[in-house]
C-alpha cells in the first residue's frame, strides 16, 4: 500500500521510474516533466548502465523551440550518442508533425564529461517567458522521442 502511495506522489508531480532495454541492458530510468510559471516546459531523463555508462539529458521545450543537451561521461560512447542525437531529431520532427504542424526549431548539443553528476539535472529553473502555454502533450512527446532514440541503439 505504501508503495501505491509513494508512485501516486510521484506521478503527481510527474516523476516517473521507467524500465528501458537499451543496448540488451534493462535499466531503470527516471524522467522528471516541469512545467514553469513561464510559458515553458522541462523535460529532464537520467540513467546509468554498464555499456554507456552515466547519461542525462535535459530539454526545455517552448512553442517556438526545443534545445536541449545530452551529457555523458564515457569518452568510448560518443558514437552511440552521436546515434541518439540523430535519431532524437528526428523523432522531433515527426512528433512536431504530428501535434502542431508548426515549425519549432531544434537545438541539440552534446557534451562528455568527467564527473557527471545526475542529481544536478532537472532542477526548476525559472525560464524567460515567451508566446502561450505550452501544453502537457508536447512535453511527453518530447520525452517520448528520448526514449524512442535510446531504444534504437543497437
Amino acid at each position: 500500500c505504501k508503495g501505491l502511495s509513494l508512485a501516486g506522489k510521484l506521478a503527481q508531480e510527474e516523476n516517473y521510474e521507467l524500465p528501458v532495454n537499451i543496448k540488451g541492458e534493462l535499466t531503470s530510468v527516471n524522467l522528471k516533466i516541469y512545467h514553469n510559471q513561464a510559458k515553458t516546459g522541462k523535460v529532464a531523463i537520467t540513467f546509468e548502465t554498464e555499456n554507456l555508462g552515466k547519461v542525462a539529458a535535459e530539454f526545455d521545450v517552448t512553442q517556438n523551440k526545443v534545445s536541449g543537451m545530452v551529457a555523458f561521461e564515457d569518452s568510448s560512447n560518443k558514437q552511440d550518442m552521436e546515434q541518439i542525437k540523430s535519431t532524437l531529431e528526428e523523432e522531433f520532427t515527426k512528433a512536431q508533425q504530428e501535434t502542431t504542424g508548426a515549425d519549432r526549431q531544434v537545438f541539440l548539443s552534446l557534451a562528455q564529461t568527467k564527473n557527471l553528476d545526475l542529481n544536478r539535472f532537472g532542477q526548476d529553473r525559472e525560464l524567460p517567458e515567451e508566446g502561450e502555454k505550452l501544453s502537457t502533450k508536447e512535453l511527453y512527446q518530447t520525452a517520448k522521442a528520448f526514449l524512442t532514440a535510446l531504444k534504437s541503439l543497437e
